[in-house]
């Protein structure tokens, strides 16, 4: 935000407060002597993220940076807001309106700390085409809409029949179980929508492995997911991405060839399902969206797989690839 709207809006809230508070408490303010009676000093603390803030414990404010808006909203919905003696309703801006999904297909939306975020809570949200070109903000609050819809769907089969989950909270060393499971959704869809650990449906384990983030491939050919599976020695902490056809004694090959202690994750694949984009911290020390390809067959992987690194400035990382 810049330091002219900074102004404007602390300017804007101060007035709000000013004229609003005398409303919200609960006496009433009538002046007995006929003077004009004088408003409780109210504190105003604003925060350094300049997509969401709270004003006090009265409002809350939020900056649309592709449209430019301010947009203020009472904390408690039946407050009333009152500037200049007339009530503000602000309820038609409440509920934020998704982004279109089929506007975005084939772009990569991600999370970055440029334009002055902070790892890893202060981001903000962008999409790119995926060489990194045309890096465009995207509107926080409509982009967390859409990714609610879209993100629940990377592991899914391509006829929603199965979905590949992840089970255990696992890390590389740790001595959890940790484990990825395919589960048919008719027979599972409580445990699976509830969050639950099933029992059965084991399609990945190795002890003392971690296993984490599997996604579908729109083809259904494969799911790849991220994992410190048949690491070398000294590599044994290193996250890699692995593909794994989609059936009982599945055939793993390992996609990538990182040997550092950084993370590797949350791959997810292209619309076409020959490609997947992640995030990892190697070389370091900042995380990077990379692109690769997931190859034509079961002998596909790491020596012939090339990652094309996308992004080049800040901390990147949660690629969606909008299908």
């Amino acid at each position: 935000m810049s330091r002219q709207m900074l102004i404007c809006c602390v300017i804007l809230i101060g007035c709000i407060v000013l004229v609003g508070l005398g409303m919200w408490v609960a006496a009433p303010i009538h002046a007995q002597s006929g003077s004009a009676p004088t408003p409780t000093p109210t504190r105003i603390t604003w925060s350094d993220e300049t997509v969401d803030k709270r004003i006090t414990d009265f409002l809350h404010a939020s900056y649309d940076p592709v449209n430019k808006i301010i947009l203020l909203f009472p904390i408690d919905p039946s407050v009333r807001i009152v500037i200049g003696g007339q009530d503000v309703n602000f309820s038609a801006q409440a509920t934020p309106t998704p982004l279109d999904a089929a506007a975005l297909r084939g772009k990569i939306i991600f999370k970055s700390t440029r334009d002055g975020g902070k790892y890893p809570y202060e981001y903000f949200y962008y999409s790119m085409n995926p060489d990194g070109s045309e890096i465009k903000r995207l509107n926080t609050d409509q982009t967390k809409a859409l990714l609610k819809v879209i993100q629940g769907l990377e592991g899914f089969s391509p006829d929603r029949s199965q979905v590949v989950i992840g089970k255990g909270n696992c890390t590389p060393g740790s001595s959890l179980q940790c484990e990825l499971l395919i589960l048919p959704v008719a027979e599972f869809s409580e445990d699976i929508f509830s969050g639950h650990a099933p029992t059965q449906g084991r399609w990945f384990y190795q002890k003392k492995k971690a296993a984490k983030d599997p996604v579908w491939s729109p083809r259904g050919d494969y799911v790849v997911f991220a994992s410190n599976h048949e690491m070398p020695e000294g590599c044994t902490k290193t996250m890699n991405l692995f593909k794994g056809t989609p059936k009982q004694k599945p055939v793993i090959r390992r996609l990538t060839s990182y040997c550092a202690r950084g993370d590797t994750g949350h791959p997810s694949f292209s619309p076409d399902g020959s490609q997947v984009a992640y995030w990892t911290q190697y070389p370091g020390p900042r995380r990077d969206i990379y692109v690769i390809d997931v190859g034509a067959d079961d002998s596909f992987d790491w020596r012939a797989a090339q990652p094309k690194r996308v992004t080049f400035e800040a901390d990147n990382w949660d690629p969606i690839w909008v299908k």
